[in-house]
């Protein structure tokens, strides 16, 4: 099973434990989400499962990532989302949500730091476990 199926399936374990007053499940769903999301890009980014955004059908993860400029040096921090979402087509559907601290996005070298990234929580996805 591929690991957004399985988080999917956890996360819909953990909102009925939430249902059914079952803490101690609860937390166990949730420290099994924590491990699975921690494992997603393989140590290159760090992630958060958001669990007031997601729902079965639908996973936020949220995280930051420190930008470097072409000349090597810290640019800055963009704050991300990354919205995944069931397709029938292509098995699911990643969207992809930054902005800097100050507000305005990294224009300059959006579209290579967006494939960068959506790449690293790609390749976690898929993987079967």
């Amino acid at each position: 099973m591929e690991v957004y199926r399985e988080i999917a399936g956890i996360f819909g374990a953990y909102l009925n434990c939430i249902k059914a007053g079952a803490d101690e499940w609860k937390l166990n769903h949730n420290d099994r989400i924590y491990r699975l999301v921690d494992d997603l890009s393989g140590g290159q980014l760090e992630l958060e499962f958001n669990f007031e955004k997601s729902r079965v059908d639908r996973l936020v993860l949220t995280g930051d990532y420190h930008c470097m400029d072409d000349a090597g040096g810290w640019d800055g921090w963009l704050s991300f989302e990354v919205v995944i979402t069931p397709s029938l087509q292509f098995g699911y559907i990643q969207s992809f949500r930054g902005q800097t601290a100050n507000g305005y996005q990294y224009r300059k070298y959006w579209r290579s730091l967006e494939d960068y990234l959506c790449e690293c929580i790609s390749f976690g996805l898929g993987l079967d476990i």
